[in-house]
C-alpha cells in the first residue's frame, strides 16, 4: 500500500477514510485488499469521495459476506471507475445482503450486473433494496395465486395491492425475475415501482418490454425502453418516434441529456387509476452523476400506440428546466412543437397563430401569475412565450438561453423571472435587442428589472461578495455584473427587483459577514450555512425586519449572539448551530413570538437560560446540546428546554 501515490505523498481528505477501510479489508483478506489497490481508480494520485466511500462499502460487505464481496470485486464496472451511481449500487448490494442475502446473490449473478452498468440497472438495485427492507403490513398474505388482503387491512390499502417483501415474493414467482434479471427487466422494475394496484399487477404478471440503444452526438450511447401492460400493436411507432425526437431535440439544445436511459411506460385506458405523469429521479445530481427520468403516458385507445405529440412533450422534460411552472411545462411544450415542426408536422409560426387565437389563455405570463391561476395556461403561455422568442430572435439565441437555464437547473438552482429574462437578453445579438424587448413585453409582460448597479441594494450585496472572497466562491455567476439582481447566483427578488432571498449555502464563502447586509430591508431568507465564515455575527442583522429564516449554521463564527436579533419579530427559524459562539443567550430572543425553530447546538454558550424565553409559545424545534449552560430552568419554560439542556427545574 505504501507505494500507492495517494498514500506515498501523504494521506489527506477522503484518503484517510479510504485507508481505514483498506486496513479493515486487509485484516480479512489480503488478496482482496491488493486486488482493490490494483484497480485503475485506486492507483491514481487522488482518491475522490465516491472512491473512498466505495472502498468503505466494499469493506462492509467483506466483513459480513466475504464470498459475496469476492463476486462484487470481479465486476468490470467496479474495476474500471467509480461514479456516484456505481457507489450507490454498491451501497444497495450491501443493504440487500443484510436484508435478504438470497436475493442479493440472485441479483449479482443476473445478467444486468455485467458491464456496461446502465443507469436503469442502478435504479433497479435501488428499488429492490427499498422493497427488501419494507416489511409486509399485518393481514397481507401471499399465495401462489396472488396476494390476499386479510381482515385487518382497509379497503384503501387493498387497492394499493403489494408492498415490500410481499411484492418481492410475488416477483420471485415470475419467470422473468426468477430466471435472472437482464437490462430490459431492469427497465420493467423501474416502471413497476411507479405503478400501483391493478396496473402494477398487470406489469408484474404479463410484462411487455422492448428496448434499443442509440448513439447521439452529444450524449453518446443512450438506452431507450418502452414498457406496456398489453402486447405491442403491429408496426408500433413508440421506439422510432422516441429516437427521432431525441435526435432533433439534442441537436437543437446542443447539450447532452441528463439521463443515459429513457424509459416510457404506456398505460392502457380504463386501467384503475391510469393517468400520465413524468418522473424525475435525482439521487445526487451533478454532471458526473446524471438524473434518471421516465414518463408514463396514457395511450389513446386500447391496443393503439402512444400519441406522438405526448411522446415528444415527455421527451422535452428530459432537458429539465426548473423554475416557475409555466417555464417547466412551456419548455416541454415548446420542444414538442419544435420536434413536430422538424419532422414534417405543424410549423412553429402556425402553432403560434393557433396559440394566439386561443380564447382561454389570452393574458400574458405576468397577468397569469399575479395572482397565479394555474391550469392549462401554464403550458400554453409558456409555449407561446418561447415560440414568440424563437420567431423574434431565431433558433440560436433561444437554444442558448434554454441551455443556460437547463444548466442552472441541473445544478439544482431555481431560475426565477429575473434569471429567465437575463438568460434571453444576454444571448440576444445587439441588433435584435429591440425585437427581444418587444417580444418580452408581449408574451411575458413583467416590468423590466433594474440592472444590478442601478439598484440601491447593489452595495450591500457587493459588500458580502468582497468580504467573503467572492472571486473564489464555487458559483458567483453574474455577481457584480449589470444583470438584474435576481439573475445573480443565489439571489432572489420580488416583482419590483427588491432582494427577498439569499441562498449561498455550501458555496465556499470565507471571511466575515459584513454589517452592510442589514441594508436589505425586504430580505425574507438568508442562508449562509456550511461555509467557512469567521468573525462575529453583526448586530446590523437585527435591521432585517422582514426576515423569517436566518441560517448561519456550520461555519466558524465566534463572539456572542447579538441581542439585536430579538428585534426580528417575523423570524420563524434561527439556526446558528455548529459554530464557536460564546457568551450567554440574550434575553431579547424572548421577543421572537413567531419563532418555530431554534437550533444553537454545538457552540460554547454559557450561563443560564433566560426566563424571558418562556414566551416562545410557538417553538416546536429546539436544539441546545453541545453547549455549557448552567443554573436551572425557570418554571415558565416548557419541558423541552429541560430535556435539551439536561438542567433541572428551578
Amino acid at each position: 500500500m505504501a507505494n500507492v501515490p495517494w498514500i506515498a505523498d501523504g494521506i489527506t481528505g477522503f484518503e484517510d477514510y479510504a485507508a481505514d477501510a483498506l486496513r479493515t479489508i486487509s485484516f480479512i483478506d489480503t488478496d482482496a485488499s491488493a486486488l482493490i489497490m490494483s484497480f485503475l481508480w485506486a492507483g491514481r494520485d487522488n482518491i475522490t469521495r465516491n472512491e473512498a466511500s466505495a472502498i468503505n462499502v466494499l469493506g462492509d460487505i467483506m466483513v459480513s459476506h466475504p464470498d459475496l464481496a469476492g463476486e462484487v470485486l470481479g465486476f468490470q464496472w467496479v474495476r474500471d471507475d467509480i461514479t456516484g451511481a456505481e457507489w450507490r449500487a454498491l451501497v444497495n448490494i450491501r443493504d440487500l445482503a443484510e436484508n435478504d442475502l438470497e436475493l442479493a446473490w440472485h441479483l449479482i449473478r443476473s445478467p444486468f450486473m455485467e458491464s456496461p452498468f446502465l443507469q436503469r440497472d442502478g435504479y433497479a438495485l435501488s428499488v429492490l433494496s427499498i422493497w427488501s427492507r419494507t416489511a409486509p403490513p399485518p393481514g397481507l398474505v401471499f399465495s401462489g395465486e396472488g396476494v390476499e388482503a386479510g381482515p385487518d387491512l382497509s379497503v384503501d390499502f387493498q387497492d394499493e395491492y403489494l408492498q415490500g417483501s410481499a411484492l418481492l415474493a410475488h416477483l420471485a414467482a415470475q419467470p422473468w425475475f426468477s430466471d435472472g434479471i437482464d437490462d430490459m427487466d431492469a427497465a420493467l422494475l423501474h416502471s413497476i415501482n411507479y405503478d400501483t394496484g391493478e396496473m402494477r399487477q398487470a406489469l408484474i404478471e404479463t410484462p411487455h418490454v422492448t428496448s434499443i440503444t442509440v448513439d447521439l452526438p452529444f450524449s453518446g450511447t443512450v438506452g431507450i425502453a418502452v414498457v406496456r401492460h398489453a402486447s405491442f400493436p403491429p408496426n408500433d411507432h413508440a421506439l422510432p418516434s422516441m429516437e427521432e425526437g431525441l435526435r432533433v431535440m439534442e441537436n437543437f439544445m446542443g447539450a447532452p441529456l441528463p439521463a443515459n436511459d429513457v424509459i416510457l411506460l404506456l398505460v392502457e385506458p380504463g386501467t384503475l387509476g391510469a393517468k400520465g405523469t413524468h418522473v424525475q429521479f435525482c439521487a445526487g445530481g451533478g454532471t458526473t452523476d446524471p438524473c434518471h427520468l421516465s414518463s408514463r403516458i396514457l395511450v389513446e385507445d386500447r391496443g393503439s400506440g402512444a400519441p406522438i405529440r405526448t411522446i415528444f412533450h415527455e421527451l422535452g422534460h428530459y432537458y429539465f428546466v426548473n423554475g416557475p411552472r409555466w417555464l417547466v411545462e412551456g419548455t416541454a411544450n415548446f420542444l414538442e412543437a419544435y420536434i413536430v415542426a422538424q419532422t414534417g408536422g405543424e410549423q412553429l409560426e402556425e402553432r403560434l397563430a393557433h396559440l394566439e387565437s386561443s380564447q382561454g389563455c389570452s393574458e400574458n405570463i405576468w397577468q397569469h401569475v399575479n395572482p397565479y391561476r394555474g391550469g392549462i395556461c401554464d403550458y400554453q403561455l409558456g409555449e407561446k412565450f418561447l415560440i414568440g422568442m424563437y420567431e423574434a430572435l431565431g433558433p440560436e439565441p433561444v437554444a442558448a438561453a434554454l441551455r443556460e437555464l437547463y444548466v442552472q437547473s441541473y445544478l439544482f438552482e431555481n431560475p426565477n423571472h429575473d434569471s429567465i429574462y437575463y438568460a434571453f437578453l444576454s444571448n440576444t445579438p445587439p441588433e435584435k435587442e429591440e425585437a427581444f424587448l418587444n417580444a418580452y413585453r408581449r408574451y411575458h409582460g413583467r416590468p423590466f428589472s433594474r440592472p444590478g448597479p442601478d439598484s440601491p441594494e447593489f452595495a450591500s450585496l457587493m459588500a458580502l461578495y468582497n468580504s467573503t472572497n467572492g472571486d473564489h466562491w464555487l458559483s458567483n455567476r453574474n455577481w457584480g455584473s449589470e444583470a438584474p439582481l435576481g439573475a445573480w447566483y443565489g439571489v432572489y427578488t420580488n416583482a419590483i427587483g427588491q432582494v427577498t432571498g439569499l441562498e449561498l449555502s455550501e458555496n465556499a464563502l470565507a471571511g466575515n459577514i459584513p454589517p452592510e447586509l442589514g441594508g436589505l430591508p425586504d430580505l425574507q431568507g438568508l442562508n449562509l450555512r456550511d461555509n467557512a465564515l469567521t468573525g462575529e455575527i453583526p448586530a446590523e442583522l437585527g435591521d432585517l425586519i422582514s426576515i423569517s429564516q436566518l441560517d448561519l449554521a456550520w461555519n466558524q463564527l465566534t463572539g456572542e449572539l447579538p441581542p439585536e436579533l430579538g428585534d426580528l419579530t417575523k423570524l420563524v427559524e434561527l439556526r446558528v448551530g455548529g459554530n464557536q459562539l460564546t457568551g450567554e443567550l440574550p434575553w431579547q430572543l424572548g421577543n421572537l413570538s413567531a419563532l418555530y425553530s431554534l437550533t444553537i447546538h454545538d457552540n460554547q454558550l454559557t450561563g443560564e437560560i433566560p426566563s424571558e424565553l418562556s414566551g416562545l409559545s410557538g417553538l416546536q424545534v429546539l436544539w441546545l446540546g453541545g453547549n455549557r449552560f448552567t443554573g436551572c430552568i425557570a418554571e415558565g419554560l416548557p419541558d423541552i428546554w429541560v430535556e435539551e439542556t439536561k438542567l433541572r427545574r428551578c
